[in-house]
């Protein structure tokens, strides 16, 4: 599998099967630092794919998957609640 591949498997299944897209994690961790249009994948599924991932505590559960830096996962909170208004 390509990495453009396991990278948007990795956003369907985020947005439809959380438990596989947390086991596509674990057997990928370089997912953590993947990009998707240009963007981190993170911030990516946050802003672009929020209204289907859900409500707030489900990104912010994504977010906390994805992200282990403190100062990133901020940052990236930041600018999903701007988004989500």
């Amino acid at each position: 599998m390509s990495g453009k591949q396991l990278v948007g498997e990795f956003i369907d299944a985020a947005v439809h099967e959380r438990s596989k897209a947390l086991s596509l994690l674990a057997a990928h961790p370089e997912l953590r630092s993947a990009t998707w249009l240009g963007e981190p994948l993170l911030q990516f599924l946050a802003v672009r794919t929020g209204a289907s991932i859900g409500p707030l505590g489900e990104l912010e559960s994504l977010v906390e998957m994805l992200c282990t830096d403190e100062a990133a996962r901020a940052r990236v909170l930041s600018v999903l609640q701007k988004h989500r208004g």
